[in-house]
């Protein structure tokens, strides 16, 4: 597809068809490792997130337009509001608002509000300097199994392993963990093959890690 062609369809499109174009490129990505597709990808992305951000009327290039008493929101030339039934032409009557009880009324919910958030973050605190992060956690597991797999790799500078939201880490207990996913490397012939793994290490502290027979499987069964 053209440059001008994907202008069109941006300019065009629906959120959910920008989002179903880029999906289809992203697994043409996978497939094919091309990078060229990584700015279109990012493009539409992009565009659909900015389309998101107007009303439909608004991508027809018309104003928007809400009910005068109930907000709603109303097709550009609407003279009646369809939820309320107001003629949008004739002014709603503001309604006396009693703004000493509202006032006292903001006040304790505000409070409240910040009595809450300020017991969430005590337990928090505490929660926290009991317990190690487990983001790190899993970092510190996925660095040491990725090293642990270059080892059995032909080209281990080709490797580009599974992200850390597709790889999965277990916690067995006593230091134990098993990372499940993938890392994608040359093979002897220099094609880019998929190898799946398991990895079983167990943190010795000072930063060693002992380690299990790795479970791999490179699709050649």
């Amino acid at each position: 597809m053209s440059d001008a062609e994907d202008q069109d369809k941006w300019k065009n499109g629906t959120p959910e068809e920008l989002l179903k174009e880029a999906q289809v490129l992203t697994e043409q990505f996978k497939a094919t490792h091309d990078d060229s597709l990584v700015p279109r990808i990012q493009a539409l992305r992009r565009a659909a997130h900015e389309r998101r951000r107007v009303t439909p009327a608004e991508m027809q290039g018309e104003p928007s337009k809400f009910c005068v008493k109930c907000g709603n929101q109303l097709p550009p030339k609407s003279n009646y509001c369809d939820s309320c039934g107001v003629n949008q032409a004739t002014p709603a009557k503001a309604h006396p608002v009693m703004l000493r009880p509202l006032f006292k009324w903001l006040l304790v919910a505000t409070l409240g509000f910040f009595g809450i958030v300020f017991l969430i973050a005590i337990c928090s605190d505490r929660t926290s300097s009991s317990q190690p992060d487990q983001t790190q956690v899993k970092l510190r597991v996925l660095r040491a199994c990725e090293d642990h797999v270059r080892q059995y790799l032909k080209a281990p500078s080709t490797a580009r392993f599974s992200s850390y939201y597709d790889t999965e880490v277990r916690d067995h207990g006593s230091g134990k963990y098993s990372a499940v996913g993938w890392v994608d490397s040359q093979n002897s012939f220099g094609a880019m093959l998929r190898t799946e793994y398991i990895c079983t290490a167990t943190d010795e502290g000072n930063d060693q890690w002992s380690f299990e027979p790795l479970a791999i499987n490179d699709g050649s069964e």
